[in-house]
């Protein structure tokens, strides 16, 4: 197949460019695709003439939308409605990752794709607005909501707490926001099967493809300081405290988990828990 990835230089869009075999992969970004200008979209559309285009790029710091909301939804929103359009025009379908932020996290159980979508901030009603415009724009589409993606291919939550554990005596970490952990290795894995499956399946919509089990923050750095214990990597006690002791521009929902039963009935994907795959990515991250 070829395939159209946007953001190259994100985490997704790397992630998908490493663990890709066999296919014919075009991965765009910066200068040539950039979402703030939509004018570009239609013309790496159309030389690329791909089968499936996998949308990875995005606004994706909260509170930074929350500052900037016409950009937000420029990126998150009108882009991706254009980038939908795009594909349709030249037979492709479309593959767009969304997040678990567009609900409100107040269910208490894991959301499934039926659950009415009620964002509480900026970043999540901008993604939200993103799902409609593509659904409208393409009908062979996949909206793909994730939570709390980790790999060795960007900063985030796991590379930051390692690097706090080297300069700070303690580590206070919220332990009532509740997630799926997801490794970016195997989403992007799961998106190339749902890429290869979705001309013969023929499901559309959205779906959820999350990490298999739901963890608190805290608790999930006691895993990592745990890990860099055992593995001669500094680390430092974690204090457990509530959401309200780090208050943030942007709100955020506390209960997101992900029910991906949907995907797994589908299209057969599912993955793993995180604790069979963070160990790997710890690793990775501290060799650099």
């Amino acid at each position: 197949m070829r395939i159209l990835v946007t953001g190259r230089s994100g985490q997704m869009g790397r992630a998908i460019a490493h663990v890709n075999h066999g296919h014919d992969l075009v991965v765009a970004g910066r200068p040539e695709l950039e979402f703030e200008r939509p004018d570009l979209i239609r013309a790496v559309v159309d030389a690329a003439r791909p089968d499936v285009v996998i949308n990875c790029a995005g606004m994706t710091q909260v509170d930074a939308c929350e500052g900037e909301a016409e950009r937000a939804f420029a990126v998150n929103a009108y882009a991706p409605g254009r980038l939908a359009e795009a594909a349709a025009k030249v037979g492709a379908a479309i593959i767009h990752l969304s997040t678990d932020y567009v609900f409100d996290g107040a269910a208490g159980r894991p959301y499934r794709e039926d659950d009415p979508a009620r964002p509480v901030s900026v970043y999540g009603r901008s993604k939200l607005a993103g799902e409609d415009a593509v659904i409208a724009a393409n009908p062979r589409h996949a909206v793909v909501r994730v939570s709390w993606v980790y790999s060795r291919f960007a900063d985030n939550f796991l590379s930051a707490m390692l690097r706090y554990a080297r300069t700070r005596p303690e580590i206070s970490v919220v332990d009532d926001q509740v997630s799926c952990p997801t490794p970016g290795v195997g989403l992007a894995a799961g998106l190339l099967r749902l890429a290869e499956g979705m001309g013969e399946a023929e499901v559309y919509g959205r779906f959820h493809l999350a990490g298999a089990e739901a963890v608190d923050r805290a608790t999930l750095v006691e895993a990592v300081m745990a890990w860099a214990a055992e593995h001669g990597q500094p680390f430092v006690p974690v204090r457990r405290v509530a959401s309200s002791a780090f208050p943030t521009p942007a709100p955020r929902p506390l209960y997101t988990a992900l029910d991906s039963t949907k995907i797994r009935e589908a299209y057969g994907i599912e993955l793993p828990g995180w604790r069979s795959w963070f160990g790997d990515v710890l690793a990775a991250v501290t060799r650099g």
